[in-house]
Parts: C-alpha cells; structure tokens; sequence
C-alpha cells in the first residue's frame, strides 16, 4: 500500500472530537420578502403599565376627629338696619328704699332742720332703651315745699344725678347725696353740734367742704380724714364718667351724620314715647 505524504492526520483528541455530541441549534426564520411587498418597520414592544395601588383616605373617628379638626367660629351677627331706631324713653315715679342711705339721712335732715317747709321727696326717673347700647337711667330728685296761699306742693329744689346709671335705685341715690350735702350745707350754723356735723356739706358758693374735727379726738380726726377722702375720690370718679359718656353721645352724634350724608335714616335719636293727653287746654 502507498502512503500519499498530503494526507493530514488527525491526533486522538481531534478524532474523539469528532464523534463528541453537539447542543441543536435553533434553525434561524427564513423570511420571504416578494417584490410586491414592503418591509415594515418592526414596532417596538409595548411598555408594561406600572400596576398603580389605591389610595384610600383615612377615616377619623369621632373623637380624634373633635380632637384635631377645629371648630368653625360662628359668623358674627349683622345688624340690618331697614327703619330709623333709635332711643325709647319711658318716664317712671318710683319710691325710694327704706335702707337706701342717703335718701334716710335727707329726709332726717329736712324733717329736724326745715319743719317750716313740710317738705315732700319725689323720683322722677327716665329709662332709656335703644338695641344696639346698654339700658341706663336718667333720675331727678325734686324737694317740695308747701303753700299755704297756693294750697299746693311748690317745687323747691331740683337735683339730678350726676352721671347715667345702670340701675334706677343707683341713680336715686346719687340725687339724694347731691339734695342731702345742699341741706346740710344750707342750714349748717343749726346743725354745729348735730351727730351728722362731720359729714361732707355745701358752703353758700356751691363747694363741699367738711368740719375739721378737735385735734384732741386722734380717732375722730382719722375718721374725718378719711371722710373726706372718699368724698374726693367720689367726685373725681364721677367726673370722670360723665364726662365720658359726654364723648359716648358726640361720638353716637357724629355716627348719625355719617349715616346722614350715606343717605341712610339715623340711629341714636331719642324717640320720646307719645303719651296720650285728652281734654288738653289750648
């Protein structure tokens, strides 16, 4: 047998390599294409659509709900003014309190020093009620005397309180220690050695003044000292709340002026209550 030398030889590994299983690989797509048809542009795959979990809202229980929430404040009330208001008097003759204090000592004082007078006290009071200010009252305190000739109660005195009160009774009182300190000021030479001499009086100019007690009475004197104090304080306090509600009634007039110039009706005039009056002389 000739031995061609051309003849490659396979070592052993490349022999059993020969004969060594291979994995199947996947036939590839033949796509036919004709000459009638264009190739589509492949479309790209479809982005998966984020799964979106609900949200739902927490529910507050009634009491965490109280507790968190805040309570809406209440809308405040408009005063819807359609008519003309204004101030409503109404006229009042009310007697005094048997424990009312200066009320007693004006009527010791007009019953012990001025008999000739055979005085009569009387009240004349005013309430004055309006919607949109507090209720007050306006008192006159009126002294009369007697006339023989006349066969009447002549007026003698007119004392008003100082200042509008709350209350009718306050008021009352203030005009009885305005007619009490004139009695006892009026007649004062009388009354020198009377218990009430230390007590604030007039002097014949209209100023209250009070008796200066003995240096000798250290507990007397205290106790005029202080008499006279508080009347000080009595004063000063009561001037200075008439001449505030003074600025009260400019301001409550200069509102009605505005309102006027708006075209709207006023609202702090007084409306005098109409009284009936039958048979009335010409």
């Amino acid at each position: 047998m000739s031995h061609n030398p051309k003849t490659t030889r396979l070592s052993t590994a490349g022999y059993r390599a020969l004969f060594t299983p291979r994995a199947p690989q996947a036939e590839k797509e033949i796509v036919i294409i004709s000459d009638d048809e264009e190739m589509a542009t492949p479309m790209p795959a479809p982005t998966p659509t984020p799964v979106v979990t609900p949200v739902y809202p927490v529910v507050a229980t009634p009491e965490e709900s109280t507790a968190t929430s805040p309570t809406p404040a209440p809308s405040p009330a408009v005063l819807v003014v359609d008519e003309e208001i204004g101030y409503k008097c109404k006229y009042y003759f009310k007697p005094a309190l048997e424990m009312a204090y200066y009320h007693t000592l004006l009527t010791h004082v007009l019953d012990d020093y001025y008999p000739d007078l055979h005085a009569s006290i009387s009240y004349h009071c005013a309430e004055y009620q309006h919607p949109l200010e507090a209720t007050f009252w306006k008192v006159e305190l009126v002294v009369t005397a007697w006339n023989d000739i006349k066969n009447g109660h002549e007026v003698e005195t007119i004392h008003c309180a100082p200042a509008r009160r709350a209350h009718a009774l306050d008021g009352m009182e203030d005009a009885a220690q305005n007619a009490y300190i004139h009695y006892h000021g009026r007649r004062f030479e009388a009354m020198r050695e009377d218990r009430f001499r230390f007590l604030p009086r007039n002097d014949h100019e209209g100023v209250w003044q009070v008796l200066a007690p003995p240096e000798s009475d250290p507990t007397l004197e205290a106790t005029v000292q202080h008499v006279h104090a508080m009347q000080g304080v009595d004063e000063e306090v009561k001037g200075e709340l008439r001449a505030s509600q003074r600025a009260q009634r400019c301001l409550q007039k200069q509102v009605d002026e505005l309102r006027a110039r708006l075209g709207k009706p006023s609202i702090y005039k007084k409306k005098r209550r109409s009284l009936t009056m039958i048979d009335t002389a010409p």
